[in-house]
């Protein structure tokens, strides 16, 4: 084994040499760890060539390298930038202006992780409630869950389960095994019926619910005994919850119902029971939290009948549906006996131009048939442009809802009725970040609650804290991020990164000042100073005075843009460059370059463009 050369991991700077990414000129220079570096010029100097393209690329390269080759096929890895060597280099995190993949379900919440907290805190200390009553619900006997299925018909076939697994991946030898103590025969995995001594090779990879399946019976008087044996063991095979799925009388091989019963949680007014709180009970993205006609998103994409009839002077017959030009003589043919019949059945007329229909029939076609997500027309109709082959695709055709549902909260009924405060965990995140900070501070738990909920809420206001404190106060949790300009989202991610504590690393910043008020400047300069004072070295890009005045290190790149930059200017304390002749930047600093201002102003209009009830 070879000796190590420490000399470069203890040398306090990075130090690049021949950089010549883009219009860099064979650069050499040293940037020390540890320190707030600044790097300026005019636009088209260099600038982010050099931060971004050479720095951080090479990190990024470096860390991809370090994977193995299996892991290297899921990553995209960045070109090799164009130097000879770039010694010291600290693993490196770039927060730029360019916005993420866009994804509908990334919020301000989950990007800082604290909606991660706000789920914990929901599931160990909220109060459950009954979503049709409104009633805290409570915990329900054996004997309750007894009676409530004894109420079934006679004669229908019921089968007691207890759910051993719920939505987890692996292969669970180990539940198998304990069923099989339990002196069961039969399991349920995935929805399907197994002798316990012939299973399926489950995939370790993906979610299995398993449930023991500790009784078939069918409900008769005289099962009444039997049937509390069963939901006991049941309990307590699964610490607390029994399954039942039951087919009432003439069912044939038709589907079964199924029902949960929990011991913990179930409200005695309504006969509702409910699963045991966990997190994942209030994520959008998991099958267990979100809400099932959204899949968490929170909206709904449904047809525009504005797109689907563009001209109603059109009868359905002379083509006033998108797409019917497509279709051969006997595809429109065969297309009318399907939709003629519904067209009348709304009050309208194959033959008569849609706008001559009785007003009637027009609000039905437009707000019924296409409006309604699996309504005769919308199945019909996306059926029919298949049929037609046509290039457009379907989601051009559409429009997008608030949920009916769920009202736009991506959540279950279920998530939505447990409540922290009188407050649900969607009208949490539905506050300012300088709201939620203040209901966090003022919401009391009971005794049995304080002890789990403290150090949550500690940790959820020191990320508030630091979001408030980069200037963006006054964006809610439920934020889209798609929807966050270029500076809010760099701000979000600068306090995300200050939240998660770790040291020893090169972060490299793209113009975090844009967009942010002059006066919220200082707040994201001691952000950045935070950030740096845990250890790391950031690495700003930036145009904003307050910002270059304070660096360690500033460096000055120019003289000009293109061809006529990629050169180091001046490099120095900001004081340095600005007595630097050469600097651009250093002659505004000082004051000896200063930008003239017009003497000629726009005259006084009379005439405005007036913008009212903006909401959006």
């Amino acid at each position: 084994m070879g000796k190590v050369d420490r000399s470069v991991a203890a040398a306090p700077d990075i130090r690049i040499r021949g950089a010549r990414t883009h219009n860099l000129t064979n650069l050499d220079v040293d940037i020390p760890r540890g320190k707030f570096t600044v790097i300026t010029g005019v636009s088209g100097s260099g600038k982010s060539s050099l931060a971004l393209d050479t720095i951080y690329a090479e990190g990024q390269r470096q860390y991809v390298e370090s994977l193995s080759v299996y892991a290297r096929q899921f990553l995209d890895q960045m070109e090799r930038p164009d130097v000879d060597s770039i010694d010291g280099l600290e693993p490196t995190m770039c927060i730029d202006q360019r916005p993420p993949t866009s994804n509908p379900r990334s919020t301000v919440a989950t990007v800082t992780e604290i909606y991660d907290y706000l789920r914990v805190l929901y599931a160990r200390a909220g109060t459950p409630h009954c979503f049709q009553c409104n009633t805290p619900i409570v915990q329900r006997s054996p004997e309750a869950i007894a009676e409530q299925l004894r109420e079934l018909k006679q004669n229908t076939k019921l089968m007691i389960m207890a759910p051993m697994v719920r939505g987890r991946k692996g292969i669970h030898a180990e539940v198998f095994e304990e069923i099989r103590k339990a002196g069961l025969n039969r399991v349920r995995i995935d929805g399907q019926n197994f002798d316990i001594e012939d299973l399926p090779k489950l995939d370790a990879r993906k979610n299995h619910t398993i449930e023991a399946i500790v009784d078939r019976l069918i409900i008769r008087d005289e099962v009444e005994t039997r049937l509390l044996e069963s939901i006991r063991l049941a309990i307590r095979l699964s610490g607390g919850v029994v399954g039942g799925a039951w087919q009432e009388p003439g069912g044939g091989e038709g589907p079964w119902a199924e029902g949960f019963f929990s011991t913990k949680y179930a409200c005695l007014g309504c006969g509702i029971s409910y699963e045991e709180l966990e997190p994942r009970t209030f994520s959008f993205n998991s099958p267990y939290g979100a809400c099932p006609d959204c899949q968490g998103l929170g909206r709904q994409q449904i047809l525009d009948p504005e797109l689907i009839l563009p001209d109603l002077k059109l009868s359905f017959a002379d083509g006033a549906l998108v797409f019917w030009p497509e279709l051969s003589v006997g595809e429109k043919r065969a297309w009318k006996k399907v939709l003629q019949s519904q067209v009348e059945q709304l009050g309208g007329s194959w033959e008569k131009a849609i706008e001559a229909w009785p007003e009637k029939a027009i609000h039905r076609l437009m707000k019924e048939a296409i409006n309604q997500p699996l309504s005769w027309l919308h199945n019909a109709f996306i059926m029919l442009q298949q049929h037609a082959g046509a290039e457009a695709n379907i989601s051009d055709l559409c429009t997008h809802r608030i949920c009916q549902s769920c009202g736009g909260s991506r959540l279950r009924k279920e998530a939505l009725a447990v409540r922290i405060a009188d407050k649900s965990i969607f009208q949490l995140v539905q506050l300012t970040l300088k709201e939620a900070q203040r209901f966090l501070s003022q919401a009391t738990f009971a005794k049995i609650h304080e002890k789990i909920a403290k150090p949550i809420i500690a940790e959820i206001a020191k990320r508030l804290e630091f979001l408030e404190q980069v200037g963006v106060g006054y964006l809610t949790l439920e934020r889209a991020t798609e929807s966050l300009s270029g500076g809010e989202l760099q701000r979000v991610r600068l306090a995300s990164c200050i939240g998660t504590g770790l040291v020893g690393v090169c972060y490299v910043l793209d113009e975090p000042s844009i967009g942010l008020h002059p006066a919220d400047n200082q707040k994201l300069i001691d952000a950045m100073r935070q950030l740096q004072s845990l250890g790391n070295t950031l690495i700003v890009v930036e145009h904003d005075e307050a910002v270059i005045r304070q660096a360690d290190l500033l460096i000055d790149m120019g003289p000009g843009a293109g061809r006529h930059g990629g050169r180091i200017v001046a490099a120095g304390q900001p004081k340095e460059v600005t007595t630097h002749p050469d600097s651009l930047t250093g002659g505004y600093l000082s004051g000896r370059i200063t930008m003239p201002q017009g003497q000629n102003r726009a005259p006084h209009l009379d005439r405005w463009l007036s913008l009212e009830g903006a909401s959006h």
